[in-house]
């Protein structure tokens, strides 16, 4: 290879070993070396990318990058150079002055909407594609692709108002399919209005109640406060399905929060603890079933088991939280009693955090001790528990529909 690795057709060479996945370190010298001579060919741009994609340094082509843009930024096959960069979490301020030249002459280009998606999902300023965005939309608005669109300016924070009318227009033809559940998501999660989409997500849920994604139109749907009657048999259906998956907790946990029947979901969620008791996603089921006043014998066992796995950890003091805050209509030392006897004797010669709580104070009396174990520290961790439930609801959905749309977009090849 070192007799042809700065010819010009290497890079065919180059871009082959990466897309199928091959080593970077065997190509990396004679790629940096082949970019000395061509880094401004047109074609650079198929090598860019496919080193990108494979995760590759980016300090490798970024200046190389830099000088291409200074001679083609405005080329129509700029945008594989742009969003390889900005997925890659490159830099966006080496490409924020080239996507807003290249927009001046391209924002109506049906490919342009991974530009859009590449920016927003890279925290890029929603000012740069405001404008842009609102012309595509005009030509586009009720294209299947559009949903990418819609999704990422949406999860960008990006104002309502300019996708409203053109989503209202696009679930009259999409609001079936699959991909409709992340525009459900996107703008249930940005604080829209629920009654653009209720009769469109009743509708989804007859064709796809029972899907994995469908767990996303759940939790968005409950934790921007619509109607838990619209989406209770369709969870109790999805529940007979996914009661074991992970994104179950996602489910259990917005619709424990909305104040739903705990009777739907507590023999699902026994399944899932016996699965999952230990999991990063456990806390934010048993704080829910908690507050919502749900039988602690119920998660008793599995809170036990986390706590021993999980021991000096901050979450572990999320769900205190919870058991502290547990018990209203019960008097405080029953509250006391199965905080410190039920769960957190087994404990305390586990964690050092319960240790030093359980054994703080000697001298004083064990009802002292109990005090302040719950009044002074679990106090503090129950208004901050409160806030971290509000980061996992809002971060769920986004989060994992996120993935699923990374996933599923066609990635486009040179």
């Amino acid at each position: 290879m070192r007799r042809h690795q700065d010819s010009p057709e290497a890079r065919f060479v180059y871009t082959a070993w990466l897309d199928a996945g091959g080593d970077k370190e065997l190509v990396c010298d004679v790629i940096a070396s082949w970019l000395a001579t061509h880094k401004d060919a047109p074609e650079a741009r198929f090598v860019y990318k496919a080193w990108l994609e494979a995760g590759g340094d980016k300090e490798l082509v970024r200046e190389p990058i830099s000088s291409w843009l200074a001679a083609h930024k405005d080329s129509a096959e700029a945008d594989f150079v742009y969003t390889a960069w900005l997925d890659a979490g490159g830099d966006k301020g080496l490409v924020c002055e080239a996507i807003s030249s290249w927009l001046g002459a391209h924002q109506c280009s049906p490919d342009t909407q991974f530009v859009y998606k590449a920016w927003l999902d890279a925290g890029g300023d929603t000012q740069l594609v405001r404008e842009p965005i609102g012309s595509w939309l005009t030509v586009h608005r009720d294209s299947a692709e559009a949903s990418f669109v819609y999704g990422a300016w949406l999860n960008a924070g990006g104002d309502k108002e300019l996708v409203r009318e053109p989503i209202g227009s696009w679930l009259t033809v999409h609001r079936d399919s699959a991909e409709a559940s992340f525009v459900y998501g996107a703008w249930l999660n940005a604080g829209g209005d629920k009654e653009l989409v209720r009769e469109p997500i009743g509708s989804w849920l007859t064709v796809h109640r029972d899907s994995a994604e469908a767990s996303f139109v759940y939790g968005a749907w409950l934790n921007a406060g619509g109607d838990k009657e619209l989406v209770r048999e369709p969870i109790g259906s999805w529940l007979t399905v996914h009661r074991d998956s992970a994104e179950a907790s996602f489910v259990y946990g917005a619709w424990l929060n909305a104040g739903g029947d705990k009777e739907l979901v507590r023999g699902p969620m026994v399944c899932w603890l016996s699965a999952h008791q230990d999991s990063e996603d456990a806390p934010f089921v048993y704080k829910a079933w908690l507050n919502a006043g749900g039988d602690t014998q119920l998660v008793r066992d599995p809170i036990g088991s986390w706590l021993a796995a999980h021991k000096g950890s901050e979450p572990a003091g999320f769900v205190l939280s919870g058991l502290a805050g547990r018990g209203r209509g019960q008097g405080v030392g029953v509250r006391r009693d199965w905080l410190l006897g039920g769960c957190a004797q087994r404990l305390r010669r586990r964690p050092v955090c319960l240790q030093g709580l359980a054994g703080r104070g000697r001298g004083q009396g064990a009802g002292a001790r109990r005090d302040w174990l719950l009044g002074g520290c679990a106090q503090r961790l129950r208004s901050s528990g409160t806030c971290r439930g509000d980061l996992h609801n809002g971060r769920s959905s986004s989060r994992r529909s996120s993935a699923l749309l990374n996933g599923r977009q066609i990635r486009r090849t040179g």
